[in-house]
């Protein structure tokens, strides 16, 4: 009897021991330590991923066609219209953004632009205009879904080709219709949606017809051209920051 309880424990012990080896060589659970020890588990933020930019973004990009338009023409009545209310729009967007270097850094630009709207200096008020809205495009892209950045990469584009046109500059249109048909070029699959199909189709053909236009030097073609353009781009960005 004695015998049999010293094996018994015996056996006892080697399987409690070859128990807990076991245990310790098992893998430890990737999800629970790092390479500097243990991780605290945290739920992803996908809230920029899944939602659309701000409406006010939307507006401030509709919104710098009016100043653009008040800049090229030397209206500066009109200029100054609508960057009013291009910055009460900012100043909306920032409550929803938390990126507060980027939101800085956005708003000393947009101070460069008003003076330079309020010095009726066209050719710095124009470039303001677009270090402005491609700040606001880098931070619609913090919106991984939104189309927004696209956008305004296709606009500030066509705005630089309109400005060099209406200047006669022509060796700098040259430049700018391309740079405008390779944004388009890596754009457009972007924006192909249902419900604008038609109008990708006419944006696509006026950036063409614009290119004629350049190359033949022809200021009033490019006009009706930039016109259908502009349109286009205006349904393209109202619907979808309806969507």
């Amino acid at each position: 009897m004695k015998k049999f309880l010293v094996s018994f424990l015996s056996f006892a012990i080697i399987v409690s021991f070859f128990s807990a080896g076991c245990s310790l060589t098992e893998p430890i659970n990737d999800f629970q330590q790092g390479p500097v020890g243990m991780i605290e588990e945290t739920s992803p933020d996908t809230a920029s991923w899944t939602a659309d930019a701000p409406t006010q973004l939307y507006d401030i990009e509709g919104l710098a066609g009016g100043v653009f338009e008040g800049v090229l023409s030397r209206n500066w009545n009109l200029a100054s219209t609508n960057l009013s209310q291009l910055i009460t729009a900012w100043t909306e967007a920032k409550s929803f953004l938390q990126d507060p270097q980027n939101n800085l850094e956005t708003e000393n630009i947009l101070n460069h632009l008003i003076t330079a709207v309020q010095s009726h200096n066209a050719d710095v008020s124009q470039q303001d205009l677009n270090n402005f809205m491609y700040k606001i495009s880098d931070i619609s892209k913090n919106y991984k879904l939104s189309p927004l950045s696209d956008i305004i990469a296709i606009n500030n584009a066509g705005r630089d080709l309109r400005y060099a046109v209406e200047n006669k500059n022509w060796a700098t249109a040259a430049t700018k219709i391309k740079e405008l048909q390779n944004t388009w070029g890596r754009a457009k699959s972007n924006l192909e949606q249902f419900g604008i199909l038609g109008e990708i189709t006419h944006t696509h053909s006026s950036i063409e017809q614009m290119k004629n236009s350049v190359d033949a030097e022809n200021k009033t073609t490019f006009l009706e051209k930039f016109k259908s353009f502009n349109e286009s781009m205006a349904k393209i960005r109202s619907t979808l920051a309806n969507k």
